[in-house]
């Protein structure tokens, strides 16, 4: 344990050091951004947006850092074995268990920024949200994954095994918006989703126990209803298992039906056959009584 608290601490004055660097660097960017605002020089215009995008960026970074600290915490054995096996197993189960007539799509984050998400009430692209891209989505899309690389999710952005000193991420899992949207998720990519407008999209929140009850907590002060939504990885595995089960004891008394159907339908046609039989029998025997008389 406390070669987690030392390992916890050197991270955080790293950070520090890393922010402190930054804070320099952004310094001397609004310097030079204003510098061109005073200046004539040529393309002024296109070089003033490019200073004021390079300070965003540098903005960015510093916010990146800071929400880092806020969630900075030292890790512990519980929470590292379950993380571990998880990246294990997580995504392959899930592929036998995912029925290929559910469209599911897959949006994973560190845990900061599924706390702003949750604030949003939705999930947008960088493009939309800072005005340019940090990841491989597109304006008015947002990049996703599909039940047959989930994987990806897992192991690149839902930071599951990436910093063990910081709580794992969410990921998010997500409806398409029509048959279209899901067409377009095939290529991990799907229109933007807004929780409050389309609360149906949202089809739950998977993330590790120790962050269950905080992002109950985030939904309830930004009125989303999250409400059966939020799952530890094992809990949305198994309720996959348990519809799984459910479909095969409707095909196992199904079947049952079918087989007493069959067999109540095969006694009837007997019992037919045994009347008709018995019938011709009863026909027969008068016919062989008159012959012996005959005789």
């Amino acid at each position: 344990m406390e070669n987690y608290i030392e390992e916890c601490e050197k991270q955080r004055e790293g950070l520090l050091r890393r922010k402190g660097i930054l804070q320099e660097e952004i310094r001397k960017a609004r310097e030079k951004y204003t510098q061109i605002e005073k200046s004539d020089i040529d393309r002024k215009e296109v070089k003033l947006q490019l200073a004021q995008k390079k300070i965003t960026r540098l903005e960015q970074n510093i916010l990146g850092i800071e929400e880092q600290l806020e969630f900075l915490r030292p890790a512990n054995e519980e929470d590292i074995e379950y993380r571990k096996r998880q990246e294990k197993e997580f995504a392959r189960k899930m592929k036998d268990l995912i029925p290929e007539e559910l469209p599911l799509r897959f949006h994973g984050c560190p845990i900061y920024t599924a706390k702003h998400i949750i604030e949003s009430g939705g999930i947008s692209s960088s493009v939309d949200r800072l005005g340019y891209e940090t990841s491989y989505d597109a304006e008015g899309q947002i990049s996703v994954t599909i039940k047959d690389n989930l994987e990806v999710t897992i192991y690149s952005y839902s930071k599951l095994y990436e910093n063990l000193n910081l709580p794992a991420g969410c990921v998010f899992v997500l409806l398409p918006e029509d048959e279209r949207d899901a067409e377009s998720g095939q290529s991990l990519l799907m229109n933007s989703v807004n929780f409050r407008e389309n609360p149906d999209r949202l089809y739950g929140i998977i993330t590790t126990p120790e962050n269950i009850e905080k992002v109950q907590e985030w939904g309830e002060q930004n009125g989303i209803n999250l409400d059966g939504k939020i799952y530890d990885y094992d809990g949305f595995a198994q309720s996959f298992e348990k519809e799984k089960a459910l479909d095969e004891d409707d095909r196992i008394i199904g079947s049952a039906i079918e087989a007493t159907e069959l067999e109540t339908r095969s006694g009837k046609i007997n019992e037919q056959v045994r009347n008709i039989k018995n019938i011709q029998k009863s026909k027969e025997e008068p016919e062989k009584q008159t012959e012996e008389a005959s005789k």
